[in-house]
């Protein structure tokens, strides 16, 4: 018998190694089929990556991501824990290309559930996910427990649900697009009006897309104000976003995504204009449809008051500047009585004890309305000095909004409207979203618009600046 010798024990242990190294180097490397990527059959949302880690990566170099780091760390790693005990794995760019692959798509219905797919390697395959391809598995009993979800796989494709039933219904991603760069995320929104946007993580999340909506009305999309000198919380133009949210389908896709604890401070503040003056001027101006071409502007709320009063405004387009007539269209019945703010005269609608005391003048062939006396004065200097071209339809003022959305919850709190959590707990809750918030700067969206037979697409492009 021949005697193997440590020399030759040694040689044979490193050929072995480097066989399953090329082995393996193979496998990895080796042409792989096209990725189909699966949705649910009754989708309204999907979000789709050709390269998600790549898309990760850059991510992690912009400005807002280092600020969620660096504010919401406590959340985070929350979340980052509870994926490692899940899959064994911790969730960064580079492991995930390793296990998981580069592309993922992830799919929503309007009742809340999800569809994951995407193509794992060979790793993934031979130490986390069960081998066999035609059964399906709880992974409440699998090798992945810790979730109540379900899988399967599908031409080497690997489906995860939150519902055993929805991996027979799902059908392959045909609308996703081609040849779009790795760095770049994909969102598809709705059915009957449907939004398309790519998000790309390279240019600071700068997004691109259209929106189609199943009607051939006229839109008319340039704001007719420019509020670039006016500290507001957010204002826009009536743009096909509007029309966009009245789909039910992505209204309820909304309601099951967002908690209701993070909706309910809202619901709570509405519901004390409910049954008021407020609440029928505004029911009887939607009816008729006069902000469809119209503008509205939010600057956050009063302090003079126990309750947090809204400081708004509105214009919308209008024939003619006499008041009666506007009145007798919305079929309003209200004492009125006249007002002038520098050159401008117009008219004082108190409909709210002195809280909401709605001024209005006739400007740029439409009426500007205001919801206090003080906010007119300052619109109408302000508007003077600014030129409405090439003015954003839709701005966002994350700084201010963070006060807004903080006096809120102070105020939900204080009424102990909020399950037991006191003004304290929402200072030390909110604070670090509100400091995420405040360095975010000012999102600005411009849209434009194309008309068809049956339908109108718009197209859109937004991005975050830097200013506070």
């Amino acid at each position: 018998m021949k005697i193997i010798t440590k020399k030759s024990f040694k040689f044979l242990s490193l050929f072995v190694l480097l066989i399953i190294i090329l082995v393996g180097l193979i496998l990895i490397f080796k042409p792989k089929p096209g990725f189909n990527g699966y949705i649910l059959e009754d989708s309204t949302l999907t979000i789709y990556f050709p390269d998600f880690p790549s898309f990760w990566a850059t991510e992690e170099e912009q400005k807002l991501t280092y600020n969620l780091s660096k504010y919401l760390f406590e959340h985070l790693y929350k979340i980052e824990l509870s994926f490692r005990k899940t899959w064994g794995i911790r969730p960064t760019p580079i492991r995930w290309k390793i296990w998981a692959g580069k592309p993922l798509v992830v799919s929503w219905d309007d009742s809340g559930n999800y569809l994951i797919s995407f193509k794992p390697n060979i790793l993934f395959r031979l130490f986390i996910a069960p081998k066999t391809k035609t059964t399906y598995f709880n992974m409440v009993s699998g090798p992945l427990s810790g979730g109540q979800f379900y899988y399967r796989w599908q031409n080497d494709e690997l489906l995860i649900s939150n519902l055993e039933t929805f991996l027979s219904r799902s059908i392959p991603f045909s609308m996703k697009p081609l040849n779009i760069s790795k760095n770049v995320g994909y969102i598809k929104l709705g059915r009957k009006n449907e939004l398309s946007l790519f998000l790309n993580a390279e240019q600071n999340n700068h997004i691109e897309g259209k929106i189609t909506i199943n009607d051939n009305k006229k839109y008319t999309l340039t704001p007719l104000l420019d509020l670039t000198g006016i500290n507001h919380s957010f204002a826009f133009s009536y743009t096909p976003f509007i029309e966009l949210l009245s789909d039910e389908s992505i209204q309820k896709t909304f309601r099951v995504l967002f908690p209701k604890s993070l909706i309910n401070p809202l619901n709570i503040w509405l519901s004390t204009f409910k049954d008021t003056s407020i609440e029928k001027i505004y029911q009887k101006v939607r009816d008729e449809k006069l902000l469809e071409k119209g503008m509205l502007f939010y600057l956050g709320t009063s302090k003079k008051y126990s309750n947090p009063i809204p400081l708004f405004g509105v214009w919308f387009p209008y024939k003619n500047s006499d008041l009666k007539s506007l009145l007798s269209e919305l079929n309003l019945e209200l004492p009125y009585y006249s007002g002038r703010w520098g050159s401008y005269e117009g008219y004082l609608l108190p409909v709210w004890n002195d809280a909401i005391c709605l001024s209005l003048v006739y400007y740029n062939k439409g009426w500007l309305i205001c919801s206090q006396e003080s906010l007119m004065a300052d619109f109408l200097v302000s508007l003077s000095q600014t030129n409405s071209q090439n003015t954003p339809n839709i701005s966002i003022r994350f700084s201010q909004l963070s006060e807004d959305i903080e006096g809120l919850l102070l105020w939900c709190a204080r009424l102990e409207l909020l399950n037991g959590t006191n003004e304290r707990d929402i200072n030390n809750l909110f604070s670090p979203w509100k400091q995420v918030m405040k360095e975010m700067g000012t999102f600005y969206l411009y849209a434009h618009y194309s008309e068809d037979k049956e339908k109108t697409t718009f197209s859109f492009s937004g991005e975050l600046t830097n200013e506070p």
